[in-house]
């Protein structure tokens, strides 16, 4: 099964760790580690220049996607257990 994060992007399901929600990034932990993601290179956009409301972590990237975390969860989460792990 494959999730629509956004922009061009669909991801396997598997690959996805966990989705956030951008708004919930106010800690300074967090914004090194975004920090670090983006200066190395492994934090990619979908927003085409929209607002951030969610981050996609996988085991390679992070996502920063203009689609709601909670309707990218609900979407995860829709899709069989088996298929997500």
């Amino acid at each position: 099964m494959y999730l629509y994060i956004g922009g061009d992007i669909v991801l396997p399901c598997r690959q996805v760790i966990a989705v956030f929600d951008a708004q919930s990034t106010d800690t300074q932990v967090t914004r090194e580690f975004l920090r670090t993601y983006r200066e190395e290179g492994f934090s990619v956009s979908t927003t085409e220049g929209g607002p951030v409301k969610s981050l996609v972590l996988t085991e390679r990237k992070l996502y920063l996607s203009s689609i709601a975390s909670a309707t990218l969860r609900r979407r995860w989460s829709s899709f069989p257990a088996d298929e997500r792990e």
